[in-house]
């Protein structure tokens, strides 16, 4: 990942999240509460440190073959699609608020999620690392995260 130090901020993984999507996907987000309502299934994660929401996590169908992820809070909201194949094992991870199973179909599905620790943790207690290009350093890159125990993930790219 580079040479150049990692940026260590809290507040502007939202906004380099955000400014990444297009405006159809915006306006998706902003009707996040309607999907929620809607969702075939969904999740809420819970920080083990405060006890505070980590994540909220749903998946929505898209189309008869394909869905959406639709997560808030922990990189404020976002959405992807979500083929056939991994709509089954995503559902059923939802279903049981399963964060370790979350984790197994997609990694980058449960940024909150410490795999070392096995727990869930708010943004409040994440360290994040922007991480820009080196070739073009205004170029975002990717995010890692260390969670309180100083666990290092990647939880955005």
């Amino acid at each position: 990942m580079g040479g150049r130090p990692a940026l260590e901020t809290r507040l502007s993984i939202t906004a380099i999240a955000k400014s990444r999507v297009d405006r159809a996907e915006r306006r998706e987000m902003r009707d996040f509460a309607r999907d929620w309502d809607s969702a075939i299934a969904k999740a809420v994660f819970k920080c083990a440190q405060c006890g505070e929401v980590a994540a909220h996590v749903a998946l929505i169908i898209d189309e008869p073959r394909s869905g959406l992820i639709a997560e808030s809070d922990f990189l404020g909201e976002w959405t992807q699609v979500v083929l056939e194949s991994g709509l089954r094992p995503l559902a059923q991870a939802l279903n049981r608020a399963d964060a370790p199973a979350l984790y197994a179909v997609e990694a980058l599905w449960a940024p909150f999620y410490c795999s070392e620790c096995r727990a869930c943790y708010c943004h409040e207690h994440w360290r994040m690392h922007v991480i820009f290009d080196e070739d073009w350093p205004d170029w975002y890159d990717c995010t890692e995260g260390t969670c309180p125990m100083g666990h290092r993930r990647l939880v955005d790219d």
